[in-house]
């Protein structure tokens, strides 16, 4: 998900976060603001996935600066394979894989299979017991490690419009 605005804020988000399933836990992708093609702080704009579903597009949406539409700006693209903003769009982009800083935190592989449950248990014990199964299942070909380069921050899921992850 990108952007969105909370209660009380200073203005819109330009973040982007991640949320893994099963662990429903959400994590922020660091460093992003900086880079060249980053949109501007944005809310109640548009995000929808393309380019074999590697690709997130944003566009429209309110400024920060004075609440005017600015639905005119542009077209940006995210490369979620890559976690980086992008300033050429393929519309024959490849497939979907999880990138290596992701899955490195939450298990699993570039083809998905996150090993992780919520820390508290889940409330609906069938639900947990089919995930328990298949992280079980995917543990048998997938390794996992720990790289801090995005960081869990679920007391801030509150925050953001949500686009199709």
């Amino acid at each position: 998900m990108f952007g969105g605005v909370g209660p009380g804020s200073d203005g819109p988000y330009g973040d982007v976060w991640v949320l893994s399933i099963p662990s429903f836990k959400w994590f922020r992708v660091s460093g992003l603001a900086t880079t060249p093609w980053a949109p501007p702080r944005y809310e109640a704009m548009t995000c929808h996935i393309v380019g074999g579903g590697s690709k997130m597009l944003v566009y429209g949406g309110r400024n920060d600066v004075d609440n005017q539409c600015i639905d005119r700006t542009g077209i940006h693209v995210f490369g979620m394979a890559k976690l980086t903003w992008e300033q050429v769009y393929d519309p024959n982009g490849e497939e979907y894989q999880v990138p290596k800083e992701i899955y490195d935190v939450i298990g699993g592989g570039p083809y998905g299979g996150a090993t992780f449950l919520p820390e508290n248990g889940m409330a609906n014990s069938k639900l947990e017991a089919t995930f328990r199964d298949i992280i079980a299942k995917n543990k048998l070909t997938n390794g996992t490690s720990t790289n801090g380069t995005i960081t869990s921050r679920p007391d801030d899921i509150s925050r953001g419009s949500v686009g199709k992850f």
